[in-house]
């Protein structure tokens, strides 16, 4: 930049070079302001002069000399083009979720659902190959996803030029990943109880009607039940859909390797490895899940419910103060273990210092010592060594617990909140001393210095403090 040009303005250019600004020097004379000083300038810090460019600059100088520019402000002249990266293709379904609160179809969030021959599925969106962008210095930014993936056709389906994608087959549509396919899908027509034995279900599987008390059923892959589940005890490798819902009656129970989706359930044990989604109400449940519990439009009262990440309900608790347990987060196992650590630290590195303090006399004088001091040394630079790869090691763990403890799990409530319903997340308990009207969000968050549970009024912004106290 000319020595004129410094004295007169500064220019700016960010670190990544998408935006190059030029601002007034305070006390400058604006007279000897002129488009020329200011391209001048730019090109001579490399900026590319184009028409926009130097538009730009021409409205520059003109709201300097009116005054509209202050001193010292920033205006834009040049702005980059951001690359843009590649974009995956992608299946549009055809059909929709029926999203009313009086509706329960759920087939889409269960990924169960029945197709037959013929039928148009949806359609695949090609992908886009990335574009490259272009900095005020006249530079290519190349994207940093190249080239998108398209969706693959699976079994059962055919495509045509247009992208539609329609079943060939009748079964159940599956988009696992970038493929889209249908798979067959086995039909059990009526109610199962004791005496009707249908065996282990190899394949994903609908049953047209009601599971009685006291049937043992195992699905190696997907089961959707038409019906109620009344006393049955039900092991589904994949994911398990209920129209309606499960009562306990004598006993029964629900274990899922991923999702659990129903109506109600009453007096049951249902264990899903990802998500449990109910419709209505679950009332004295003991329920387990390795994702969220949503239960937007449900009230859950009575028994325990515990969920890694979160629970979404309606309503919590009951207004005879039925006891009511929801947990959420990594669990107390977590905080103990982290603690214990912390307690392991502390030994090894008085154990550390020690051995430094040996150590340091040796390594001080090592042309004086003799051939067993040499030795001890050695010995004692080696145990220095291991003891602090295993303080790193043990310091990584630590500090991986410690923010899973704080990884944002919540409990989420749009309603009401009964008196007398406990909750713990992560290592902080508490219970509800009286009635909370929602929309209420609570979670275990820092205030204040200190970490404490958290209720937050989503309609007012007030965020309450709850009375808590540590899990030992």
């Amino acid at each position: 930049m000319t020595t004129t040009a410094e004295k007169i303005i500064d220019i700016q250019i960010d670190r990544d070079a998408l935006r190059a600004a030029v601002r007034f020097v305070r006390g400058a004379d604006a007279q000897r302001l002129t488009p020329a000083l200011v391209r001048a300038a730019l090109s001579d810090r490399s900026v590319t002069i184009d028409g926009d460019v130097a538009a730009r600059i021409d409205e520059f100088c003109r709201l300097v000399g009116e005054k509209v520019i202050k001193p010292e402000q920033p205006f834009d002249v040049a702005i980059g083009l951001h690359p843009q990266d590649a974009v995956n293709g992608s299946f549009q379904s055809a059909f929709a979720i029926n999203e009313a609160t009086s509706a329960y179809d759920r087939w889409l969030d269960t990924g169960v659902h029945r197709v037959k021959a013929g039928t148009t599925l949806g359609t695949l969106k090609p992908p886009t190959d990335g574009v490259a962008g272009r900095n005020v210095l006249g530079e290519a930014i190349e994207p940093k996803v190249m080239h998108g993936k398209p969706i693959q056709v699976g079994a059962g389906i055919s495509c045509g030029n247009d992208g539609l994608v329609t079943a060939t087959m009748d079964g159940r549509l599956v988009v696992d990943g970038m493929q889209v396919s249908v798979v067959p899908f086995e039909a059990i027509d009526g109610n199962v109880i004791v005496s009707r034995d249908v065996g282990t279900l190899e394949s994903d599987t609908i049953i047209n009607g009601n599971v009685g008390d006291g049937v043992h059923l195992i699905a190696k892959r997907s089961l959707v039940i038409d019906g109620s589940i009344e006393g049955a005890r039900i092991a589904v490798v994949h994911d398990l859909f209920v129209t309606r819902g499960m009562v306990g009656a004598t006993g029964g129970g629900i274990t899922a390797g991923r999702d659990v989706t129903l109506k109600f359930a009453e007096e049951v044990e249902i264990e899903a490895q990802r998500h449990l989604v109910a419709g209505t109400n679950l009332v004295n449940c003991k329920l387990r899940s390795g994702g969220c519990v949503i239960a937007s439009s449900a009230t859950i009262v009575g028994g325990e419910l515990t969920a890694r990440y979160r629970v979404l309900a309606r309503v919590i608790g009951g207004e005879a103060c039925t006891p009511t347990k929801i947990t959420v987060g990594p669990g107390i196992d977590v905080a103990r273990r982290a603690a214990e650590l912390e307690e392991k630290l502390k030994g090894m590195r008085q154990l550390l210092e020690k051995f430094n303090v040996r150590l340091a006399p040796l390594q001080n004088n090592v042309r004086r010592l003799t051939a067993a001091q040499k030795e001890e040394m050695t010995e004692l630079s080696f145990e220095v060594s291991q003891l602090q790869q295993t303080v790193q090691s043990i310091e990584a763990e630590r500090k991986g617990l410690l923010a899973s403890l704080s990884d944002g799990s919540f409990i989420q409530v749009s309603e009401l909140i009964h008196e007398g319903v406990e909750f713990v997340i992560a290592d902080r308990r508490t219970t509800i001393k009286r009635d909370m009207h929602g929309p209420v969000k609570i979670q275990r968050c820092k205030h204040k210095g200190s970490t404490e549970l958290i209720a937050h009024d989503q309609k007012t912004g007030r965020a309450m403090v709850l009375a808590s106290r540590r899990i030992d």
